[in-house]
């Protein structure tokens, strides 16, 4: 992820607030961290700014079972 695709997500977002760049950061203040129930739904922060990568393949986050 890099801040050229962080600004183009924003601008997407933008449309649904208006232009005002506090509420960039109150849409992305509001969404929830992760679901982990359902890792395929799109509406949380790391969706938004994307999730972990390796060799251009996303992978969803994982919890660490001890």
């Amino acid at each position: 992820m890099t801040l050229q695709n962080l600004s183009k997500i924003l601008d997407k977002y933008e449309q649904k607030l208006g232009s005002s760049s506090l509420g960039q950061f109150e849409l992305l203040r509001s969404l929830p961290f992760y679901n982990w129930q359902n890792p395929q739904d799109s509406r949380t922060l790391n969706h938004v700014i994307g999730l972990p990568q390796k060799n251009g393949k996303t992978y969803p986050l994982s919890v660490i079972r001890v």
